[in-house]
């Protein structure tokens, strides 16, 4: 659906040099018109100012009605001191000496009505606010180019006027912010807010603040790759569920694993992921373990594929034996460096009385890779492809004995994952076409990086669920945060052209405003991929690399309270969630080629392009320098057989090897038909809610030859309601930021 970006109530005042309400009031240019949203008045709030009060309304359909606004002493409100017409394109008033009656008293309560009256002047609606004037709603702050802390101010949260001093050839923007967890700010209620454009600012810089009301945000086109969701229990089917000792035309020894040998194994069979059946599948690689330096090395993995969806050449939903070695190669080689910064796999299984070792169970502790169609959509409508690269699902983590309900019908009893077949065969294209024709016998780079982001989430559910017995249910988006960070450590070390950034990041810029930092929507949850993402490449770009990821997935602690104490352990710091959010806002808000090099409160600015020092990255050195492995060959022929092969490993480094400039990555606002570049400058007001750990960019514009700025502000109850201002050189969204990385 596309959502406008509407111009609600507001308030805004520039002065060019003084500080009092008076001259505030006296240049204030009322550009706004009112958006109509039913018969009469929806809302009316007001706030406290020096001697005065900003009161703000929302209308309602009101042209046939006339628009009033008076005030009285909240103490004696019978006693009105002053009633004024409105214009029916007025959404808010400034009450002060600017009107008849003078003043306003600090430090007195008022109470303000708006009121529509019919043709006879009688009142059909009404609706009322109180605020108490306050001096201390004015502050001042002045804008020092040798010192960056100036840049970016916090409106206090009893402020409603603020004047900029020192910004001449700035560009000014804000943010709202909400700094709550749990829930959002509704898009209905009072926030803090300004009008999108005023005489006392040039809008010209930021080309979207001058368009017109009805620009429409970019619309929301989920992309080809989905993220995978379990589906719930009541809407699963399993065909044909069996016993922990496995169907009868299983040929698999667990304990002599050899290739070619069968088992059935259930898999997906339609699009929602929502019916199970077993299907034969056949062994086609094994992987051995590179930390056993014994003549019979222990097996590590192994891969597995229905020979229906085996060809000689790798396309559509075949997949070649050259695939096969791609992939088992590739896991082999560098698992060692995922276990050494993420943790280890549990060798337990799920019981009704408790836990149970693998090594009884069909498939002992190696771990599985299936391949198979996820989904059985290709060759369907884009509409009807579920679209899954692969999965992890702990389902497979319980004994067949735990319950006969549910996802525990169709658990395969170990530690298995699955990968698309197609998606092996995916080659992305420009315009965002793609094709599933293959890629000369080699697996696709989304492939494997999922094959590490699915192998991370296997991790975790032991670092977190098993070894400390924590609820994970609430934190999908820490989940996914780690595994996409994974994906960015290993990026170097896989050899992969596609980074994980080059698909996140277009898509935080053009629809961070829909989840926050640490949120996870179940409807369009690619875009809280985004915004995870984003926020934890800040955070290993910032506070240790891959270091901090280490602590952040080995810690008995999961979601905000894992992020903050690995911060804190790895840096010796005492920060707090609010801390590191306000310089995450920080670092989403100032351009990278005004950020570099500055310092920020006795550190570097905060940035998201900048690579932290070699001494965070963190390299693993397996006992077995070249690890085997078996691969069927001749696949065609009568009697299987099977090829050993061994692959050169050296020293296994992860680190961040780039920056992130978020204002060098380009969007579409496919309404406009126009590319922008960085975080999406939303018009004032944007009618839609701000989300826990959320925030909004708007654009105020760029203050050309002035030299102070005034800013009128509304006032706020909730405490999470906060309002960030940022002074940096100018900038236009219509032109990319060229600056290099630093290194910090």
């Amino acid at each position: 659906m596309k959502k406008k970006i509407l111009k609600i109530f507001g308030a805004i005042a520039i002065a060019v040099a003084s500080l009092s309400m008076t001259s505030c009031v006296e240049i204030l240019t009322i550009l706004l018109m009112p958006e109509l949203f039913d018969t009469k008045l929806s809302s009316v709030t007001a706030t406290g100012i020096n001697e005065g009060a900003i009161v703000s309304w929302s209308n309602g359909s009101i042209s046939s009605y006339g628009l009033h606004l008076s005030w009285a002493l909240a103490s004696n409100e019978n006693q009105t001191l002053g009633d004024i017409t409105l214009s029916q394109n007025d959404n808010y008033k400034i009450i002060n000496s600017s009107l008849t009656n003078g003043r306003l008293s600090n430090g007195t309560q008022y109470k303000f009505t708006v009121y529509l009256t019919d043709s006879n002047n009688e009142i059909v609606d009404s609706k009322s606010a109180t605020a108490t004037p306050s001096a201390d709603a004015s502050a001042t702050t002045t804008y020092n180019g040798s010192n960056a802390s100036s840049s970016f101010y916090e409106l206090p949260a009893n402020t409603s006027v603020v004047t900029l001093n020192d910004v001449q050839g700035k560009t000014i923007t804000y943010a709202n912010v909400n700094l709550g967890t749990s829930s959002a700010i509704s898009s209905t209620a009072v926030r803090r807010y300004i009008p999108a454009a005023s005489s006392g600012v040039s809008a010209s810089v930021i080309s979207r603040s001058a368009d017109s009301d009805t620009e429409e945000l970019p619309e929301i086109q989920a992309p080809a790759i989905k993220s995978f969701v379990p589906p719930a229990d009541e809407d699963i089917t399993v065909v044909k569920p069996r016993g922990r000792s496995g169907a009868t035309s299983d040929t698999f020894n667990a304990s002599n694993p050899l290739i070619g040998d069968t088992r059935s194994i259930y898999v997906d069979q339609d699009s929602n992921l929502t019916k199970y059946e077993q299907e034969v599948m056949k062994l086609y690689a094994i992987g051995y373990d590179t930390s056993d330096t014994n003549t019979n090395p222990k097996i590590k993995a192994l891969v597995w594929v229905n020979p229906s969806n085996v060809a000689e050449t790798s396309s559509g939903n075949k997949v070649s034996i050259g695939v096969i070695d791609d992939i088992i190669t590739k896991f082999i080689k560098n698992y060692a460096l995922e276990e050494a910064i993420f943790g280890t796999t549990s060798d337990l299984l799920i019981t009704r009385s408790g836990t149970d070792n693998m090594s009884s169970y069909p498939t002992k502790d190696y771990i599985n890779i299936v391949l198979t169609d996820i989904g059985k959509d290709y060759g369907l409508a884009a509409k009807s492809q579920c679209g899954v690269v692969g999965y992890f699902w702990a389902k497979d983590y319980y004994a067949s004995s735990y319950s006969s309900s549910g996802a525990y019908k169709s658990t395969n009893e170990g530690k298995y994952f699955y990968i698309d077949i197609p998606f092996c065969n995916y080659v992305s294209g420009t315009n965002g076409n793609y094709s599933y024709d293959g890629n000369g016998n080699k697996v696709s780079d989304t492939v494997i990086s999922t094959l590490f982001h699915e192998y991370q989430h296997m991790i975790n559910f032991n670092q977190k669920n098993m070894r400390n017995n924590l609820d994970t249910n609430s934190c999908v988006w820490y989940n996914e945060m780690l595994s996409m960070l994974c994906e960015d450590l290993l990026q170097a070390q896989l050899g992969l052209t596609e980074k994980v950034q080059d698909g996140r990041i277009p898509n935080f810029n053009g629809y961070y405003y829909y989840s926050g930092a640490a949120q996870y929507l179940d409807q369009n949850s690619w875009v809280s991929y985004g915004t995870a993402y984003a926020f934890g490449a800040w955070l290993a770009r910032n506070y240790g690399g891959a270091k901090l990821v280490q602590k952040m997935s080995t810690n008995a602690y999961v979601g905000i309270d894992s992020v903050v104490n690995a911060v804190n352990e790895i840096n010796n710091t005492n920060y707090t969630w609010n801390d590191l959010f306000k310089e995450y806002v920080q670092a989403v808000g100032f351009r990278a080629s005004y950020s570099a090099g500055k310092v920020f409160e006795n550190k570097f600015f905060p940035s998201l392009n900048c690579t932290p020092a070699l001494e965070h990255s963190i390299s693993v050195t397996p006992a077995v320098q070249k690890p085997k492995h078996d691969i069927a060959t001749n696949i065609y022929a009568t009697s299987w057989q099977y090829i050993i092969s061994e692959q050169n490993i050296g020293t296994l480094t992860g680190n961040i090897n780039s920056g992130i400039n978020l204002w060098a990555e380009k969007y579409k606002n496919v309404v406009s038909n126009k590319n922008y570049y960085g975080p999406i400058l939303t018009k004032i007001g944007v009618n839609l809610d701000l989300q826990p750990t959320g925030f909004i960019f708007h654009p105020i514009g760029n203050t050309g030859t002035q030299n102070s700025v005034t800013l009128c502000f509304t006032g706020t109850s909730d405490p999470n309601d906060k309002v960030y201002i940022f002074i940096q050189d100018t900038f236009s969204e219509d032109l990319p930021d060229t600056s290099n990385e630093v290194s910090y």
